[in-house]
């Protein structure tokens, strides 16, 4: 109950403050249109983002996080030094790409949900030597061909100025991403 009234109280001497201010002149009203719009983000949960751009951001940190773990697991996994190599290049991009989805996610309320490590963990961690690193260099290949598709989308029909940037400068990484894994999984034929 003290909790109560401690907040009454504090609610009352913040109304009658302000009933006392503008009595007595304490300072200047500020009118509605000149108080300055919110930020882009709404306090009631909702995105401000069109349906598409919400489920690009949803789907690209999903690819992103799929890619990112498989390289993760790969770096230590790998049997061939090029694969290593092309692993660790790809956490580093994947990191990258993460951070600017979580960014982009938090400034317009977009809960980008998660990928199961469990799954990607069971697929992945009972592949050894050789054959992990073909089926690395082929999901790789596969994924980032699923990816520039995704990317390419959005950085042409994104309905946010921000997301739109986002996609397309990301796309030419996927790319280049995309074009290294081919190049491996010829070497390796």
């Amino acid at each position: 109950m003290k909790t109560i009234r401690v907040r009454w109280a504090q609610i009352s001497c913040v109304a009658l403050g302000g009933f006392a201010l503008s009595i007595f002149g304490g300072g200047e009203r500020t009118r509605a249109a000149e108080v300055p719009p919110p930020a882009k983000r709404p306090d009631n949960g909702y995105s401000p983002l069109a349906p598409a751009d919400s489920a690009f951001l949803v789907q690209a940190a999903r690819t992103n996080a799929a890619a990112l773990a498989i390289a993760r697991i790969a770096i230590s996994r790998a049997l061939l030094a090029p694969v290593r190599a092309l692993a660790e290049e790809f956490v580093v991009a994947h990191e990258a790409i993460e951070r600017g989805l979580l960014r982009l996610a938090a400034n317009n309320a977009v809960n980008l949900g998660a990928v199961p490590p469990d799954e990607i963990n069971r697929q992945w961690l009972g592949k050894e030597n050789a054959a992990f690193d073909r089926d690395f260099v082929v999901e790789t290949t596969r994924g980032h061909r699923q990816a520039r598709s995704l990317f390419g989308n959005a950085a042409r029909g994104s309905k946010d100025n921000e997301v739109g940037a986002f996609a397309r400068d990301q796309l030419a990484g996927w790319e280049e991403r995309l074009r290294q894994a081919e190049a491996l999984a010829k070497r390796a034929k």
